[in-house]
């Protein structure tokens, strides 16, 4: 809650989660959050990324984001228009978008202080560093001082609940 606050978050969504479990609770908590918020674009962790619950809180954002939008589970069903993957201790290969940060970096590491628990596993600063180095690495990539980088995931429609599908739309 202090990292949102220094962001300028006014409204987050925090999921209490002891323990991140892949299941259709969490699934459908994350789709009524979707709904509810209406989102464009959607941000979570790589697939590939080494932590074990980085990697199913990818899965959950992912059929959370395909059930939000069907007309069978939702009277106001919504459709999100991008997915962004995004960096954090697991590096991107080949990125597809660069987003220039370097005016809000201080604010970024101002927040990234407010995770005491996880900067107290690594005394010598190695969230601190690795934030800065990556940071600085993309803003090479993307010619500005400081960036961020993601992967877009296409966001498939293969369900006859989108409404995009119908032919309705056609007209």
């Amino acid at each position: 809650m202090k990292a949102s606050e220094v962001l300028g978050v006014s409204e987050p969504v925090v999921l209490e989660e002891r323990e991140v479990v892949l299941g259709i609770s969490l699934i459908r908590r994350i789709s009524d959050t979707i709904v509810d918020r209406r989102p464009r674009v959607v941000v979570t962790h790589l697939p590939f990324d080494y932590h074990r619950e980085h990697k199913l809180v990818y899965e959950a954002v992912k059929e959370a984001i395909e059930w939000s939008a069907h007309t069978t589970a939702y009277s106001e069903p919504w459709l999100v228009d991008r997915l962004l993957l995004m960096e954090v201790n697991t590096l991107i290969p080949s990125p597809h978008i660069f987003v220039d940060v370097t005016e809000s970096f201080d604010r970024k590491k101002e927040a990234l202080g407010c995770y005491t628990s996880q900067l107290a596993k690594f005394s010598w600063g190695y969230y601190e560093k690795f934030s800065m180095k990556k940071a600085e690495l993309r803003g090479a990539q993307a010619d500005c001082r400081y960036a961020e980088a993601f992967l877009e995931e296409s966001l498939t429609r293969n369900s006859s609940f989108y409404e995009t599908k119908k032919t309705s739309s056609l007209l």
